[in-house]
C-alpha cells in the first residue's frame, strides 16, 4: 500500500501539510508567505555581505585604479561638460555616480556648508566621493539578487529561484566587485 493510499488518498501540498484535494488558500498563503520570508532573508544576507567593509582601503584611494577614473569623471561633470571623454567603460555608471554627487552637495548646501568649504573638503579627502561610488555599487549588487530571483522563477520554478539568489548573494566575486565603485556589478544588473 503506497503512502497515498495510507494517507486515504490525500495529498501532500506547498505548505508541507495532508490536505484533501486541491490545496487551500490557507495554504497556499503559507506556502507564499514562506517563500517571501526566505527571499527577505537571502536579500538581508546579500545586503549585509556587501554593505560591510564599503570603506576599507579610505582614504588611500588608489585600492583599485578603475574606481578613481570613475570618480574623477563623475567629479568632472560639475565643470559643465557631460561628455565623459572616456569610453572604456560604460558611461551610465559614471552619470549615476555624478548624479549622486550632485545630491550629496546639494544636501551638504542645504544644511548649511558654503559650497567653497564643500569643495575644499573634497579636495582635501575623497572618501564621501568613494563611498557614493561604493554604494551605489553594493545597491546594484543586492538588485541583481532580486532581479535573478524573478528571471528564474519566471522561467524555472520558485525553489530554483531562492537557490539562484542564494548563490549570486554568497557569490564571492560578486561580493567582493560589489565593494568596489566600478560598473562591473551594475553591468550585471543591466
Amino acid at each position: 500500500m503506497s503512502e497515498l493510499e495510507q494517507r486515504g488518498g490525500a495529498a501532500e501540498c506547498a505548505c508541507g501539510n495532508v490536505c484533501g484535494g486541491a490545496p487551500s488558500t490557507g495554504c497556499r498563503k503559507r506556502a507564499a508567505r514562506a517563500w517571501r520570508l526566505w527571499l527577505i532573508g537571502i536579500l538581508v544576507a546579500g545586503a549585509a555581505l556587501r554593505v560591510a567593509g564599503l570603506g576599507f582601503g579610505l582614504p588611500h584611494t588608489e585600492c583599485r585604479p578603475d574606481e578613481t577614473t570613475i570618480v574623477k569623471i563623475a567629479a568632472r561633470f560639475f565643470s559643465g561638460d557631460l561628455n565623459p571623454h572616456f569610453f572604456n567603460y560604460p558611461s551610465l555608471m559614471m552619470y549615476a555616480v555624478g548624479a549622486l554627487q550632485g545630491l550629496y552637495a546639494a544636501c551638504r548646501m542645504a544644511t548649511g556648508t558654503p559650497l567653497h568649504s564643500l569643495t575644499a573638503e573634497l579636495l582635501a579627502d575623497r572618501t564621501p566621493l568613494y563611498l557614493i561610488s561604493r554604494s551605489l555599487s553594493a545597491a546594484c549588487g543586492i538588485a541583481s539578487i532580486l532581479a535573478l530571483f524573478f528571471a528564474a522563477r519566471r522561467f524555472l520554478s520558485r525553489r530554483a529561484a531562492l537557490a539562484a539568489a542564494a548563490f549570486l548573494a554568497l557569490c564571492h566575486l560578486h561580493v567582493r566587485d560589489s565593494h568596489f565603485g566600478t560598473t562591473d556589478v551594475a553591468m550585471t544588473l543591466f
